[in-house]
């Protein structure tokens, strides 16, 4: 019996070890190498089959942050930015409404979130960063960059790169 208890908790452990913690823009190292497998090397004819869709994100120049339990993603609808949590069936399961975002040029949130375990940081456009549970959207803290660090802001927003 503390053979199969001990061999069930070193499996758990070794694939706790392998799993990617932290979920970002293009991967691990920001480098859009992805160390998965099992992927498809041909598409199917027709291509891929649409699991589910969302069309209420609104504006915004983002990608999705998935982890194994849920896909987290940013939009803009009526001047507001929004952080939405979906499961994996595409179910939303909440929606955080943050404040003001950019709508000057481009319009929308220019910010993938960032997932490290059960945290969700996050900046705006403004130069708002949030840190958030990533189970029911709460803000745990938030730093406005702009105040509290005279971070400047630029034509496209502080999250925007040119």
């Amino acid at each position: 019996m503390r053979k199969i208890v001990f061999n069930i908790l070193l499996a758990g452990i070794c694939f706790t070890i392998s799993a990617q913690d932290v979920v970002q823009w293009r991967g691990v190292n920001r480098d859009g190498i992805y160390n998965e497998s099992g992927l498809l090397k041909k598409w199917p004819d027709g291509g891929p089959k649409l699991l589910w869709h969302f069309d209420e994100l609104g504006d915004g120049h983002t990608s999705a942050a998935v982890t194994s339990k849920a896909i987290f993603t940013t939009g803009m609808t009526n001047g507001m930015g929004n952080i939405f949590s979906f499961d994996l069936s595409g179910k939303l399961l909440w929606k955080k409404e943050y404040g003001k975002e950019w709508d000057e040029s481009h319009n929308g949130v220019r910010s993938t979130p960032l997932i490290v375990k059960d945290k969700l940081y996050f900046v705006s456009a403004y130069g708002l960063l949030f840190c958030m549970n990533t189970s029911d959207g709460k803000t745990l803290w938030t730093i406005d960059m702009m105040k509290q660090y005279g971070a400047p802001n630029i034509k496209w927003g502080i999250t925007e790169r040119r």
